[in-house]
């Protein structure tokens, strides 16, 4: 840490870190600008924590460090900006932008609602279906919570003779980069990608 002059940690890490200023100070102190990517991070209930807490130490050790948080879902940016400045005292910007290289369209789908929570993901499932039978020739990626219900998916489609993939993190390198290019080409017959939060992290598609 002492001799980089980049250095990239998760949100856990920061915040062990920052948690040590005995340890860590020397080389936290040196840093003159901290990018914080996904920000909208801060409000998600696990995660979150060790976000903010990382953020609040760590300004703590260095008062003089720029911080720069990075969102493209955040919907209080001004609030959060507002927070920053609260943290170290420096003049905060808040830049934002409606401009996106691809139109986004919102639809809301309704799900039957049960006590029992398989019901409930069948009634999901069912509607995922319909979504991708309806757009067959459109790349679709279904996001999913967990790797059961991916590959339970997979598995339903695969009866329902539509060709699906799992991406996840438990996948070596190779075989992502493998979905990703099957995923991209146009003739490849893969049109439906399915994946937990592990495709959110940098991928390009």
């Amino acid at each position: 840490f002492d001799n980089a002059r980049l250095i990239m940690v998760t949100s856990e890490t920061l915040d062990s870190k920052a948690r040590n200023p005995k340890l860590h100070a020397p080389w936290m102190s040196k840093v003159g600008v901290l990018v914080v990517d996904e920000m909208h991070l801060l409000d998600e209930p696990v995660r979150g924590a060790a976000l903010e807490v990382g953020l609040v130490n760590f300004s703590k050790i260095n008062q003089d460090a720029r911080i720069v948080g990075l969102s493209a879902t955040m919907s209080n940016a001004k609030e959060i900006a507002s927070w920053l400045k609260s943290l170290n005292g420096k003049k905060t910007y808040c830049v934002s932008s409606d401009w996106r290289p691809v139109v986004l369209k919102t639809h809301w789908t309704g799900v039957k609602k049960s006590r029992n929570r398989w019901d409930t993901e069948d009634s999901m499932v069912d509607q995922v279906t319909n979504i991708i039978r309806k757009n067959r020739d459109e790349k679709i990626l279904v996001f999913v919570h967990s790797k059961r219900i991916g590959k339970n998916l997979v598995n339903f489609f695969t009866k329902k003779g539509l060709k699906s993939a799992f991406y996840h993190s438990g996948l070596k390198s190779d075989q992502r980069k493998f979905l990703e290019i099957q995923f991209k080409s146009p003739v490849s017959g893969l049109n439906v990608l399915i994946t937990t939060s592990a495709l959110a992290m940098g991928v390009n598609l």
